[in-house]
């Protein structure tokens, strides 16, 4: 593998990394009108949820069969798959056939998302990794900004399907680019996949993955008590299997390895933190309290993207250059913390101009310790467990991120209903005022009492979401402080290669 084709693999990967990140963006900004087409509002929802279990069930299964059959196959079968969905959602002619199609089209990208970075781990030494992982969280970033605008394009100037369809392109490119040019300087070792423990891991992660999303509408409902007393017990039963199978999914001995299970907590808490925390409520207040389109109010979370680019570039590099990883999760830890300190003061009267930094602030904080914690697992293992050890560092994040929505979710129209719900029932509105939190326009149509009473709820909001958002990352200050350094190996990528 020359220098020239080991960058054309990078593309390759970057290509696949990009087709789950923007597809999901894509997807959010044109369901509602994918919905009404399809005259299916009723299951709008599992639209969403169905992806999310799927790729989180995908993860660590695929890679564990990453280590024992080979990554380049796995990368390319989940690049079909992927493609496959999308096309079968293209075809869709109801809710539930686009349901079932956005659960294959999540085992796919969640599969992506697991193996890409373990073929970085295969492809380069642990003290350039943080320098190349810099590309992915760019490709993530131009996803995030540009997903949305492309959606409301397309579904302004074209059939919806292309939704989907668009995926197709960058497919083949990214599958051509796999095809032609991967060789892995690794072969893999072999060996009978714990279908059983696969089984139980899967239904377990289901339940869970469920619970959460049903207890966005209530915690104390039967159901969801139901679904995690059948998670906890799938998961229980699920480590006995893994401790007698010879090829375990998840292999527990990764979790004797203290810095492989440092780095998965931090990943969980950091994922809380920038999957769940204010930038997917701050649209919805922006909305309100400002007037402004939800195209704009996407647009003014922009600069949290824009810090975790840099966040991660420059983290990567300054590894690259010294090393060294430890310092980087503090600083990062740190920072976010700041960042949440300055937006707990949020309130309809607060110009944008002292809400930007805050965000930037909080963006370089997250990337920093993004690159951090996965350049240190990859660091403490062995080269055997890549796949499944990687796969695991990203279930946690994306674990992490759906356990932060859901709570502060909560605690976000808990207090928008305490502090609003009060002038509303006064005022004789029968509404309650959890039914305005995302719908603008119902909230401009209210008076002006009651629509400065449900925009102070919204930034009552906000700012509870910050101060549990502190509490969160003070927990994971305290880990990235224990984490122990191993010193990382240099020495330029892999280019030696095997078939």
């Amino acid at each position: 593998m020359t220098l020239g084709r080991f960058y054309v693999v990078l593309v390759a990967l970057m290509l696949g990394s990009l087709l789950s990140a923007m597809d999901t963006a894509i997807v959010n900004t044109s369901l509602p009108t994918i919905a009404g087409a399809l005259k299916g509002f009723s299951g709008y929802a599992w639209v969403g949820t169905a992806y999310l279990l799927a790729s989180a069930v995908s993860m660590p299964i695929a890679g564990k069969l990453s280590d024992l059959y080979g990554r380049k196959k796995l990368f390319n079968s989940a690049i079909v798959v992927f493609m496959v969905g999308s096309l079968a959602c293209a075809a869709a002619r109801s809710m539930p056939q686009l349901v079932v199609s956005r659960g294959l089209q999540g085992i796919g990208g969640g599969a992506i998302q697991a193996i890409t970075f373990a073929i970085l781990g295969d492809l380069i030494s642990p003290r350039e990794r943080g320098r190349y992982i810099a590309i992915y969280v760019g490709a993530s970033t131009v996803a995030s900004i540009s997903g949305p605008l492309l959606g409301g394009f397309i579904v302004d100037h074209f059939a919806w399907q292309w939704v989907f369809l668009i995926n197709l392109p960058l497919g083949l490119l990214a599958l051509a680019g796999s095809v032609v040019v991967l060789r892995l300087p690794f072969p893999p070792k072999g060996g009978r996949l714990d279908v059983l423990g696969a089984i139980i891991l899967a239904s377990g992660l289901t339940c869970l993955m469920l619970g959460l999303e049903q207890g966005r509408d209530g915690w104390l409902r039967a159901s969801v008590f139901a679904l995690f007393g059948v998670a906890v017990v799938l998961l229980v039963a699920f480590l006995a299997v893994e401790r007698r199978a010879p090829e375990p999914i998840i292999p527990l001995s990764l979790f004797g390895n203290r810095i492989a299970t440092w780095t998965y907590v931090m990943g969980a808490l950091i994922g809380a933190f920038a999957f769940g925390s204010g930038s997917i409520f701050l649209p919805i207040f922006f909305q309100n309290a400002y007037g402004v389109s939800s195209t704009t109010s996407g647009l003014y979370i922009a600069p949290v993207i824009m810090g975790a680019f840099i966040g991660t570039l420059t983290a990567g590099r300054l590894i690259a250059r010294t090393g060294r990883y430890k310092i980087f999760p503090i600083v990062g830890a740190t920072t976010a913390m700041v960042a949440a300190a300055l937006l707990t003061r949020i309130d309809p009267s607060t110009p944008y101009w002292q809400i930007g930094p805050p965000l930037l602030l909080s963006g370089i904080g997250a990337g920093a310790v993004f690159t951090t914690s996965s350049v240190a697992m990859q660091n403490s293992i062995d080269r055997s467990v890549m796949g499944v050890s990687t796969a695991t560092m990203t279930f946690f994040r994306s674990f992490g991120g759906s356990v932060g929505l859901a709570l502060f979710g909560t605690l976000f129209g808990a207090r928008v209903t305490a502090v609003a719900g009060k002038a509303l029932r006064a005022a004789g509105e029968t509404r309650p005022a959890g039914s305005f939190i995302r719908n603008p326009k119902a909230v401009r149509a209210l008076p002006a009492p009651l629509r400065d009473a449900v925009v102070n709820g919204l930034g009552a909001g906000i700012r509870s979401v910050y101060l549990a958002a502190i509490v969160v990352l003070g927990v994971l200050l305290l880990f990235t402080l224990t984490l122990r350094e191993i010193p990382l190996q240099g020495g330029p990528p892999v280019l030696a290669s095997v078939d």
